[in-house]
């Protein structure tokens, strides 16, 4: 029983801990160390692949998964592919992180094919 308030305890001391940032710049996201970059950019193509909202998102959202799983890209590997992508291209610099994926995602695996409308 005392592990199990020690892992009470550990828990809300790290649920309390404020967050640095939700979203990073692309100049402060290319300065965090290697492995933050991965773990961020791992979390925002997670969410990218997994939330849709309509028949477009949802194929945008298997269009890059299988690009990036089919390609058999690790973490790390994404996360420095953006890096590399992003170096020679300053209008990404002042954007979000996030852009610079989605950038890297459009030149790598093409655009998703667009859903027909509902007539």
């Amino acid at each position: 029983m005392p592990r199990l308030g020690a892992v009470f305890c550990v828990s809300m001391a790290l649920w309390v801990q404020p967050t640095k940032a939700a979203y990073y710049g692309y100049s402060e996201w290319a300065a965090l160390p290697e492995v933050s970059r991965a773990i961020f950019m791992s979390g925002a193509f997670d969410s990218l692949v997994s939330f849709a909202t309509d028949a477009d998102g949802a194929a945008a959202a298997k269009h890059y998964a299988k690009c990036v799983h089919g390609a058999h890209m690790t973490n790390g590997q994404l996360a420095t592919n953006i890096l590399n992508y992003a170096r020679d291209k300053p209008a990404l610099h002042t954007q979000l992180a996030t852009a610079a994926m989605l950038d890297y995602l459009i030149a790598a695996c093409g655009l998703p094919p667009q859903q027909p409308k509902p007539k």
